[in-house]
């Protein structure tokens, strides 16, 4: 049985690295599908070029920010195994949040810290309870290649996130989980021979 690929925040990816993400051999897609709609076509396009040599992926509709979508990842990660690598793609800037304004409203700037804190927790405790026992998982917690706008609250998540993979890194490896801080540039990298 082929390791799978877990993509969380689908829609937040830049479409140029879609093709990276297609290249693994049997990805699973999860997100808001209809912010996807690019995403779905450019996987048409390169799953018809591939001619068969890519397998199609699972698309799953599914926010990380509900309790919902947390319930709907952590039962995903049980049942689909086994799993090489989750990737956690850091989620796009929506409405006042997107703009560099000090005076974000409080219920955005909320939804936004849950959304970013909640995801990571889900997916740092779903890989370690989807871990097999012959196989490790990388958890990578896919970040833009330059910090967010200059407001207080986007440079605190990503201070956060930071942080979190730093730790975990540093306690998980031996456990079967390993943790690791990319930006899409480091990830296309990483991912290109």
């Amino acid at each position: 049985m082929t390791a799978k690929s877990i993509w969380i925040g689908v829609e937040s990816l830049p479409i140029e690295l879609m093709d990276l993400a297609l290249s693994h051999p049997s990805p699973i897609f999860c997100g808001c599908l209809s912010g996807c709609r690019e995403h779905l076509e450019v996987a048409e396009t390169v799953l018809e070029r591939a001619g068969g040599d890519l397998r199609e992926p699972e698309w799953h509709e599914m926010a990380i920010g509900t309790t919902a979508g947390q319930g709907y990842l952590a039962d995903l990660l049980r049942q689909c195994g086994p799993l090489e690598q989750i990737v956690w793609v850091w989620p796009e800037k929506t409405g006042a949040l997107a703009e560099a304004s000090a005076t974000i409203p409080l219920d955005e700037a909320l939804m936004r810290a849950r959304t970013v804190i909640e995801g990571v927790l889900v997916i740092a405790s779903g890989a370690a309870a989807a871990l097999a026992a012959d196989r490790g998982i990388t958890v990578t917690l896919l970040l833009p290649d330059s910090m967010p706008v200059n407001s207080p609250h986007e440079q605190g998540l990503w201070a956060f996130v930071e942080r979190f993979a730093a730790i975990a890194k540093a306690s998980s490896t031996p456990k079967g989980v390993s943790f690791r801080l990319l930006t899409q540039s480091e990830w296309r990298h990483a991912a290109t021979p």
